[in-house]
C-alpha cells in the first residue's frame, strides 16, 4: 500500500477532534502533545536509523498541515455548514456538509485536511486520489463559491492579518556554551537565509533598512541571554537545528522567561552592572522548587540563572579546584556546596518527558564545576510535606491554566467554538476558570506553607483576572488572616529585574479589576507590583502574568512596589549583555504582517505554548532517538546546508531515474522496430 501525504495528518487531527467533541481540552492533550506523542509512536517502529532524516522531514510538514488546518477550522466549519441550492427532493436547504455525508464519515480529519488543501493552502489542490478526494472535487466550485460568501460576511478574508506575528525568542543555554559560540553559528546560518529570501521576492525593495533584514540579531533588553529573531527565522530555526537537538539554544517565548528571571534576580541583588550587593554572596541561599516543572524549561532556564550568579560561579571555581587537587583519592563530589532544584511532577509520562529534556540541556558535571543541580521529583506536589525540605528557600509555582494568554496556538480554545449555544459555551469556560483557579490557590497556598521560604513565584499563561489577581489576593487574605507573626505573612513586591516592564496588573479601583471581586482586591499598590503581557495589544509575546512574593519581614521592603521608572532609564544593565555588536531590540519586526512564511505553527518548545490544562509538552528532539553523547556535532554544519545537500541529492536520484526509464523506453522501441522490420522481410 502506498503512503498517502495525509495519513499522519488525518489521524492526529481525528484524536483532536474525538477529544474535542463534547469535551474540554483538560480531558484531553493538546495538538502539540497528540501530534509529537504520534511522533514517538513512528519512530520506535522505525528502527532503520537511514530513514530517520525522511521521517522527520515527514513529521514537520504532517505537523505543519495539521496547524495550519487548525488555525482554519472555524471558517471550514461555516463553509460546510452554509445552507446551500435547496434539495429538490423534500426542499430542504442542502448544506455541503450533507452533500458530502460528513457525519457518516470515519475519516472526518482526511475530509478538513483536504478541504483546507483545496481551498486555503498556497497550491489549492489535494495531492493523492480516493474516494473522498473524488467527492469534494465534485464540488469544487461550489465549495469556491460559499467560501467567498462565507469570507464575506465573517470578514475573515483579512483573517492573515488578524493573526499576531511575534519575533522567534532564542534563549542561550550557557549551561552548556557561550554566546558568542551561538552567534557566530546564527550569522552563519541566517546570512544565508536573507540571502534566499531577497532571490525568492522581486518586490523587496533593495534598499530595504538592515533594522529589518531576516539575518540580523537583536538582543533582548529585558531577559539577559535572550535573542530576538525575525519570524522567518522559524525556516531554519526550528528543532531540528544542531543548537536545538544539542541543547545550546531554548526556543522559548519571551514571557515565559520572566517567572525564573524574577525568582533569581526579584530581589534586585545581581541586576546591576554596578549594584554594590551584585558581588556579595547571597545570605541564606538555598534550594528551589519548581512545583510544576515538565516540560522542563522553566526548570532549566532556573538552573542557568543560578549557575550564573556570583556567589555559585565562585564556589564553582573553588569546587574545581579543590577537585583537581585531590584527584586520585576516589570522589570528591562536595555537594553540601551545591544549589537543588527540585523539579516536581505528579504524571510519569511528564517526568519522563522532563527527564529526557534535563538530560539535553543541563550537561553532566563530572568534574564538578558547576554548583547548581536539578532533580527530578515524580510526586504530586500538593502532598509533598514541607518539613521534609529545610533547605528549599525559594518556589516556583507555575500551575495547571487555561491558557487564554496564549494567542498564536492554533487550537488554542477549539472547544469553546464545538457549541452553537452562547449560554452553554459561556457557561462551561466559566466552570473551567473556577475550577483551574480553586487549584491554582491551593498549590499557591501550600507553596506559602513552606516554613524557611522566602521567595516565591506564581506565575500562569492566562489572561484572567479570575486565574490571576484573584489567586494572589485570596493567597494573601487567606494565609496572612491565619499567620501568628509577621515574619510568617507575606506581601507581592514588584520584581526589580522586572520593574521597567510598563504593563501591571488590575486592582479593585479599575475597570478590569471589578469583574469578579465584587468590589473587593488588590491595592492599587499590590497591583502596581504584578506584571501582566498581552500579545494582542503590542507585548510581542504571548499572554502571560506573574506575581514575585517576599515575607513580610524581607529587607526588600516596599521601595519597589510603587517606584515610577524614568523614561530616561533603559532597564537592567546586565553583566555582559548584550553582547559586543549587538543591538539591544526595540520593536523593529512590530509591523510584519502574518503570511504563510512567518505564521507561528507552535513550532516554540516553551512552557508557555503547551496545553497549559495538563502542563504536557514534546518536542521533536524529545522523541527523537538520542545519538551518541561522545559523537560531537559541529556546529558550524548551518541547516541550510544540510537541506540544500538533501534536496541535491533528491534531485540527482530523480534525474538518474528518468534516464534510466528514457533508455529502457529506447531500447523498447528499438526493439520493436526491429521486429516490425523482420515481419516485413518475412512476409516478402
Amino acid at each position: 500500500m502506498s503512503f498517502s501525504p495525509y495519513d499522519d495528518a488525518s489521524d492526529i487531527l481525528n484524536q483532536i477532534l474525538q477529544q474535542s467533541d463534547g469535551k474540554t481540552t483538560a480531558n484531553g492533550y493538546g495538538l502539540k502533545s497528540t501530534a509529537y506523542a504520534f511522533f514517538a509512536k513512528q519512530q520506535k517502529k522505525n528502527k532503520n536509523k537511514k530513514n530517520r532524516k525522511v521521517s522527520d522531514q515527514r513529521n514537520r510538514f504532517t505537523y505543519a498541515l495539521v496547524c495550519q488546518t487548525m488555525k482554519y477550522k472555524s471558517l471550514l466549519d461555516a463553509i460546510l455548514s452554509y445552507s446551500s441550492s435547496p434539495n429538490e427532493k423534500d426542499g430542504i436547504a442542502a448544506t455541503l456538509e450533507q452533500k458530502i455525508k460528513y457525519k457518516d464519515m470515519r475519516n472526518k480529519g482526511l475530509c478538513f485536511i483536504m478541504l483546507y488543501e483545496l481551498l486555503l493552502s498556497k497550491n489549492k489542490s489535494i495531492r493523492g486520489g480516493g474516494y473522498m478526494k473524488r467527492t469534494i472535487v465534485k464540488l469544487e466550485d461550489e465549495l469556491l463559491r460559499v467560501k467567498k460568501i462565507v469570507m464575506k460576511q465573517q470578514k475573515q478574508n483579512e483573517i492573515r492579518q488578524d493573526i499576531p506575528v511575534f519575533p522567534r525568542y532564542v534563549r542561550i543555554n550557557t549551561l552548556k556554551c557561550t554566546v558568542d559560540e551561538v552567534l557566530k553559528v546564527l550569522h552563519s546560518d541566517l546570512s544565508k537565509l536573507d540571502g534566499n529570501d531577497r532571490n525568492d521576492k522581486n518586490d523587496v525593495d533593495e534598499q530595504q533598512s538592515s533594522t529589518t533584514s531576516v539575518s540580523v540579531i537583536y538582543a533582548d533588553k529585558h531577559v539577559p541571554n535572550l535573542l530576538v529573531l525575525h519570524p522567518k527565522t522559524g525556516r531554519v530555526l526550528n528543532n531540528q537545528h544542531p543548537l536545538v537537538k544539542d541543547g545550546k539554544i531554548v526556543l522559548q517565548d519571551k514571557s515565559s522567561c520572566f517567572s525564573a528571571l524574577a525568582l533569581v534576580h526579584g530581589d534586585g541583588r545581581f541586576c546591576g552592572k554596578n549594584d554594590e550587593n551584585s558581588n556579595k554572596e547571597e545570605e541564606g541561599q538555598g534550594d528551589y522548587i519548581d512545583a510544576c516543572a515538565a516540560p522542563g524549561n522553566k526548570t532549566t532556564h532556573l538552573a542557568s540563572l543560578l549557575a550564573e550568579l556570583p556567589s555559585t560561579s565562585s564556589k564553582s571555581a573553588e569546587n574545581s579546584k579543590n577537585n583537581k587537587k585531590k584527584k586520585g583519592r576516589g570522589k570528591q563530589n562536595d555537594a553540601t556546596n551545591k544549589i537543588t532544584v527540585y523539579a516536581c511532577d505528579r504524571s510519569s509520562k511528564r517526568i519522563e518527558i522532563l527527564d529526557k529534556r534535563l538530560s539535553t540541556i543541563i550537561p553532566e558535571d563530572y568534574n564538578n564545576e558547576l554548583n547548581v543541580k536539578v532533580q527530578s521529583l515524580h510526586q504530586d506536589f500538593l502532598k509533598i510535606d514541607p518539613l521534609d525540605y529545610p533547605n528549599v528557600k525559594c518556589i516556583l509555582l507555575d500551575p495547571s491554566c487555561s491558557g487564554s494568554g496564549i494567542i498564536n496556538a492554533p487550537d488554542r480554545h477549539y472547544h469553546l467554538n464545538q457549541s452553537n449555544d452562547d449560554d452553554k459555551r459561556e457557561k462551561e469556560e466559566k466552570e473551567r476558570i473556577e475550577s483551574l483557579s480553586n487549584f491554582q490557590l491551593l498549590a499557591l497556598r501550600h507553596a506559602m506553607s513552606f516554613p524557611n521560604v522566602t521567595k516565591i513565584i506564581y506565575s500562569t499563561c492566562s489572561i484572567h483576572q479570575r486565574e490571576d489577581e484573584d489567586v494572589v489576593h485570596a493567597a494573601l487574605c487567606e494565609h496572612n488572616e491565619q499567620a501568628e507573626t509577621t515574619d510568617q505573612k507575606w506581601k507581592v513586591v514588584l520584581p526589580k529585574c522586572l520593574q521597567h516592564w510598563t504593563r501591571r496588573g488590575h486592582s479593585s479601583s479599575t475597570e478590569n479589576g471589578k469583574d469578579d471581586n465584587d468590589g473587593v482586591g488588590l491595592t492599587d499598590e499590590q497591583a502596581n507590583c504584578l506584571i501582566r503581557c498581552n500579545g494582542s495589544d503590542g507585548d510581542e509575546t504571548n499572554g502571560f502574568f506573574v506575581s514575585y512574593f517576599e515575607r513580610e519581614s524581607s529587607s526588600n521592603s516596599n521601595e519597589v512596589m510603587s517606584k515610577n521608572i524614568s523614561d530616561e532609564d533603559d532597564g537592567c544593565q546586565w553583566p555582559n549583555w548584550p553582547p559586543k555588536g549587538t543591538k539591544t531590540y526595540n520593536g523593529e519586526f512590530a509591523n510584519i504582517v502574518a503570511d504563510d512564511d512567518n505564521i507561528d505553527d507552535g513550532d516554540d518548545e516553551g512552557d508557555d505554548a503547551i496545553n497549559c490544562d495538563d502542563k504536557e509538552e514534546m518536542t521533536i528532539e524529545k522523541v527523537a532517538p538520542t545519538e551518541n553523547k561522545t559523537k560531537k556535532t559541529k556546529a558550524t554544519t548551518s541547516a541550510t546546508e544540510e537541506s540544500a545537500k538533501i534536496s541535491a541529492k533528491k534531485r540527482n536520484k530523480k534525474l538518474a531515474w528518468k534516464k534510466r526509464q528514457m533508455e529502457q523506453k529506447a531500447k523498447r522501441l528499438e526493439k520493436k522496430k526491429r521486429e516490425i522490420q523482420s515481419s516485413d522481410e518475412a512476409k516478402e
